[in-house]
């Protein structure tokens, strides 16, 4: 299945009725403590966890806690880890993140023009 407007591929409806949300600007998913909008649902729910303080992405170093795998990822590569004692191994243990997002959170809003007019696709 390609997207009508940029030729994009996908491998099912669900994926390409998401897609089509950034041609169409549709963005259906509300947060209950702003009222600001989101195409996608994951987008939702990263947004959201800056209302609420969660933090689920934890260094198994440190403990230090991220809202989303990025803060944490930047964290893993810029945090110098010191053993906990003396006499401790030189090599900090290495943190294992959480499983990667999904393909469909990648970005791609911004690469692709505004179009003033859709046509009609049936899904």
């Amino acid at each position: 299945m390609r997207c009508v407007i940029c030729h994009r591929g996908f491998n099912s409806r669900s994926n390409l009725r998401s897609h089509m949300r950034i041609h169409t600007l549709d963005k259906p998913f509300v947060c209950r403590f702003c009222n600001r909008r989101f195409s996608q649902s994951s987008t939702l729910r990263n947004h959201v966890r800056l209302h609420t303080g969660e933090r689920p992405y934890k260094c198994h170093v440190c403990q230090s806690a991220y809202s989303q795998l990025a803060g944490l990822r930047a964290h893993q590569k810029s945090a110098r880890h010191k053993p906990a004692s003396p006499g401790v191994a030189d090599a900090a243990p290495q943190a294992s993140p959480p499983p990667p997002p999904p393909p469909q959170m990648t970005a791609m809003a911004h690469q692709m023009p505004l179009v003033r007019h859709i046509p009609t696709v049936v899904l």
